[in-house]
């Protein structure tokens, strides 16, 4: 029987057709609820049977749990950020949890943003590429909130962190130029104050200071491709020995110095050889075939997303740092041949 009539249908109508309490009616539709089949199902029918939608603010109020997590994204062009955001999402959508979603703007605060996420009184937070202030940390510790920084952090804060071991990936990209022939190195940087760049350029500079060489270039980028067009120039005047491996930040700066240097007839990769990080899409492009060090994106989704859960489940607010391996993925633009090893 269908309900043709005005009047709201509610979890007591439901319980009373399926002859179980109100209760039970509850746990049938929580993905957390344990419940028997037979009575999960008994619960579903009578449901369907009367057109009964549960109401997930009503059960907020009673239960005083929203099951909301905020996601709070800066604004980047790295399309590296936005599949990670969908595969958190579709994790979060395969839980009892909902999402509320919010993106920084530029010249937006990251604390304003987060104040109006509070307002919705969500039970944990998630950051991607966003820097996260020692103070927004202390308010939402005193609120019961749990945070969780994705990708890049702020060591001032006292948050959970899942993210790629960026040192041990820079090292990674170190032994494979010096595998592939290239004697002299140079690395563009991200944004200067971002973790993720810090510890980049800190595993390259300390892996070739351990092998000897101490002298590579360093240039400024800030993850745009952009930056990558403008420091490739900045390269050339310091005239490093040829060949020369280059490792940049992420990928999108790569893609810049490698259209640079064609264009200044630099030849790739036999002049230059060119990595980045992140691996995204347009790596595979013919235009580029670029070797990157490939985020361990869907791992990095699924460990974060089961980490803030278990810190919202069991009121724990002692910060976590998760670091995942990079993998490498050779492509075109190092394979220098005929190379002294």
């Amino acid at each position: 029987m269908s309900n043709h009539g005005h009047k709201t249908v509610t979890s007591i109508d439901v319980a009373k057709r399926a002859g179980v309490s109100q209760s039970t009616v509850s746990r049938a539709f929580s993905c957390s609820g344990k419940l028997s089949p037979k009575t999960r199902e008994a619960v579903i029918q009578a449901a369907n049977e009367l057109g009964y939608r549960p109401n997930a603010i009503a059960r907020s109020l009673v239960s005083n749990q929203t099951k909301f997590i905020g996601i709070v994204k800066s604004a980047t062009d790295n399309s590296m950020f936005s599949e990670l955001l969908t595969f958190m999402v579709e994790r979060l959508q395969k839980t009892e949890y909902q999402v509320i979603y919010y993106e920084v703007g530029h010249g937006q605060s990251i604390d304003d943003i987060l104040s109006r996420v509070l307002q919705y009184r969500v039970e944990g937070i998630i950051l991607l590429y966003a820097n996260l202030s020692s103070e927004i940390t202390r308010v939402c510790r005193n609120m019961g909130i749990p945070v969780l920084q994705m990708l890049r952090y702020s060591t001032n804060a006292q948050a959970n962190v899942v993210s790629p071991a960026n040192h041990a990936g820079a090292a990674l990209a170190v032994e494979h130029l010096l595998e592939k022939g290239y004697r002299s190195f140079a690395y563009i940087t991200g944004e200067l104050n971002a973790s993720s760049n810090m510890e980049r350029q800190l595993g390259f500079l300390s892996r070739l200071a351990e092998l000897g060489y101490n002298d590579p270039v360093v240039l400024q980028g800030d993850y745009t491709y952009e930056s990558g067009c403008r420091a490739f120039p900045l390269l050339m005047e310091h005239s490093p020995k040829l060949p020369c491996g280059v490792l940049c930040a992420n990928d999108l700066i790569a893609m810049g110095v490698i259209d640079t240097a064609r264009a200044m007839n630099i030849r790739i990769p036999e002049d230059i050889g060119v990595m980045g990080f992140d691996n995204i899409f347009m790596s595979n492009w013919p235009a580029y075939q670029l070797t990157s060090l490939q985020n361990p994106t869907e791992e990095l989704a699924d460990r974060g997303v089961q980490l803030l859960i278990d810190k919202i489940q069991n009121n724990d607010f002692t910060p976590d740092i998760l670091q995942l391996n990079f993998k490498l993925v050779e492509r075109r633009s190092t394979q220098l041949t005929g190379s002294p090893k």
